[in-house]
């Protein structure tokens, strides 16, 4: 079921493409595209010091 948006109530409807998410190290800065590592491999910070951060359309 979509609401007038066109989300679901499981999320957001996804299209055909890939929808690109970039993580951050809270502690370096450190920035990766697709899936959060298991560690930093700038800083050794586990996973959960990751944070999603947008990406500028474009």
């Amino acid at each position: 079921m979509e609401d007038s948006k066109g989300h679901r109530a499981d999320g957001p409807a996804r299209n055909a493409e890939s929808v690109s998410i970039r993580w951050a190290c809270t502690l370096c800065g450190y920035h990766v595209d697709g899936e959060a590592p298991v560690a930093c491999p700038e800083c050794g910070a586990a996973r959960e010091e990751f944070e999603v951060v947008p990406i500028p359309a474009g």
